[in-house]
């Protein structure tokens, strides 16, 4: 069992990460009854709103949902889009909701695998993730990637926690891993996410923690960059459809900073880019999940939308070797 941070650890821990701080009037003193009961892990959400304002700080740390029987805080801590963390509430927050029991329990072990794919909470809602995990709001709509600003600030409010407790990076969760009846943090993949809380916590705090080694990349780009290799393709047992649609999968795919496969490729690129040596990241990864999931559901692999295993195994199988 882990006992809940005392508020003098937890400003010493983001203190010790270089987290920048705003401490919201009288946080010491905010948070439910009865505490965190076990302190497990950390889940990340999205306020599903753009607002930066003092009054939705209010909102998420005092006010919360009185008319759906839901009294606040809604979060321990909530982060801006400049990247500042906001400490708004000590202990326990009316954050998670019930959730999966399955998905405590792949956290409590770390022992899943949360660097390559997301978990699956299934419809098991017997487990109050509020005495549990401890809860960032990120304040943007989900819509699309939050700033690199508030990226950076998630991970390291994330690490921060992570390296009181001696936990890895699979003690994070997004809200929709939790529980199927939510979809935050929106468009930040969780696997990712945790992919570079890994990085982020094995460099240690101090010295100018780096962000992420893809920042101001599409930060899920490099689980899409496949290669044919030389070998001859395998006899078609389908239709020749497949390979048109493995042709356009590798278009939208090759990374020109791996390296361009065709002449073809290089030329889609510079279509889909504003300046030929900089790519339209965004763009060109929206282009790479919808075709992903096409490719998926049409022929027969889950349509997860990310390169999982089974994917993997599908190219591997005509030829295509994964970098």
């Amino acid at each position: 069992m882990s006992v809940a941070m005392t508020a003098v650890q937890e400003l010493a821990a983001f203190r010790r990460w270089e987290l920048p701080i705003k401490e919201y009037t009288g946080w010491k003193l905010r948070g439910r009854p009865g505490g965190v009961k076990d302190a497990r892990g950390i889940v990340v959400h999205h306020t599903g709103s753009s607002s930066q304002t003092d009054d939705y700080l209010n909102f998420l740390f005092v006010r919360g949902r009185p008319e759906e029987g839901i009294p606040g805080p809604l979060c321990n801590v909530s982060t801006d889009m400049d990247g500042d963390l906001h400490v708004g509430a000590y202990g326990r927050a009316n954050h998670a909701g019930t959730g999966s029991r399955k998905t405590l329990d792949l956290v409590t072990g770390e022992n899943y695998n949360g660097y390559t794919s997301e978990i699956s909470p299934g419809s098991d809602q017997s487990v109050n993730g509020n005495d549990y995990y401890y809860g960032n709001e990120i304040r943007y709509t989900g819509a699309s990637k939050m700033s690199e600003k508030a990226y950076r600030t998630a991970l390291l409010h994330a690490a921060a926690i992570c390296d009181f407790y001696g936990w890895s990076a699979l003690s994070v969760i997004g809200h929709k891993e939790h529980t199927s009846r939510k979809n935050d943090p929106g468009k930040c993949p969780m696997n990712v996410f945790r992919t570079d809380l890994k990085a982020v916590l094995a460099h240690g705090p101090g010295q100018g923690t780096p962000a992420p080694p893809t920042t101001g990349e599409d930060l899920t780009m490099s689980a899409y960059a496949i290669w044919y290799g030389s070998t001859q393709p395998k006899p078609m047992n389908k239709t020749d459809e497949v390979w048109q649609d493995l042709y356009m999968f590798m278009s939208f795919a090759s990374n020109p900073k791996i390296g361009v496969n065709t002449v073809a490729q290089r030329d889609w690129w510079v279509k889909y880019t504003t300046d030929p040596n900089e790519i339209n990241w965004a763009a060109a990864n929206e282009m790479v999940e919808v075709t992903l999931k096409k490719l998926q559901a049409h022929w027969g692999i889950p349509v997860t939308g990310i390169m999982d295993g089974a994917t993997e195994r599908w190219f591997v199988g005509y030829g295509y070797i994964i970098i």
